[in-house]
């Protein structure tokens, strides 16, 4: 009786724990009722999310053909790379050689610096002393521009001076050098025939012809015309210093009666040439056989209206 008792209180006990349990689980329903539509919404969301990722998985999936080219490409550029860097190892050495070289000159370069640093105060006071000396300086360089321009205003004077000193110079030679000749032709002028002797008494004593003129009008005519004799000369000599003197003529001739040349001189052209008034003299000899030569000498007169050949 007892044990039946028993039972029955057990199931009494176990239908009360399953009406408990129903209960629960009728509250867990109408919760997950209750939170249905947001994990529905979750859910849409998830789905509406997926397919974005879903195109960009196939955009991926087609450039990975592209990716894997490029890669081994990649690969191929491998061993050109892995050769530079070898390459690039090797010279690691030099490098670092060159570098412990200009470690090692460091020192003496903080030396030389050390030494300039400790040179610098004396060549700021030697600076400072040349600032202080600058106004005397200026001054000195001022009164020196002064006696310069002085001296500047007195070139012209001492060029003019230095001019006149020049163009006395060669009436002073042609003088010596007449004196000369006068001296060596004594005796030779008075063996001369008449007509040239009065040529020489007239033209010769108050016009004179220094600078070389027998040289400067004979010596083109010594290796081109030998036929050109001594007397020519004389002739042509003469006819220049007549020429010289009477401006009434531009044309003297005279024939040398020895070989039957005919001596003629010309006025080319008058003209100035450093301030002084020149004539540039033709000249020219024809023989009887028909040959013929010229030159031409330039003259020009100094202050004491003696002619000097222009070279």
């Amino acid at each position: 009786m007892m044990n039946k008792n028993l039972a029955t209180y057990i199931l009494a006990l176990s239908l009360f724990s399953l009406a408990g349990a129903l209960f629960h689980f009728t509250l867990k329903i109408v919760e997950l009722s209750e939170v249905l539509p947001t994990v529905a919404e979750s859910i849409n969301d998830t789905s509406s999310k997926i397919t974005p990722i879903t195109e960009e998985v196939a955009l991926v999936r087609q450039a990975i053909p592209g990716i894997l080219t490029e890669v081994e490409q990649a690969r191929e550029l491998v061993p050109t790379v892995v050769g530079e860097m070898a390459k690039v190892r090797l010279q690691i050495p030099a490098i670092l050689s060159e570098i412990q070289q200009v470690r090692n000159t460091v020192p003496s370069i903080l030396k030389e610096v050390a030494m300039v640093r400790h040179v610098v105060p004396d060549i700021l006071t030697r600076i400072d002393n040349i600032e202080q000396q600058l106004p005397g300086i200026v001054v000195s360089v001022n009164n020196f521009s002064e006696q310069l321009a002085q001296t500047n205003q007195q070139i012209p004077d001492v060029l003019a001076e230095v001019q006149v000193t020049r163009e006395s110079i060669p009436p002073l030679l042609s003088r010596t050098e007449v004196m000369v000749e006068n001296l060596g032709n004594i005796g030779k002028t008075t063996g001369e025939d008449a007509v040239y002797g009065v040529v020489r008494g007239i033209f010769k004593a108050p016009l004179k012809v220094v600078g070389g003129l027998g040289k400067a009008i004979i010596e083109p005519f010594e290796k081109s015309a030998t036929w050109v004799n001594d007397q020519d000369k004389k002739i042509i000599e003469e006819l220049v210093r007549q020429l010289l003197h009477d401006e009434s003529a531009s044309v003297y001739e005279k024939r040398n009666e020895t070989n039957r040349n005919l001596n003629r001189v010309s006025l080319a052209e008058t003209k100035r040439i450093n301030r002084k008034p020149c004539k540039i003299i033709h000249v020219e000899v024809m023989s009887a056989s028909g040959l013929y030569v010229d030159n031409k000498v330039t003259l020009c007169q100094n202050k004491d209206d003696t002619w000097q050949v222009y070279k």
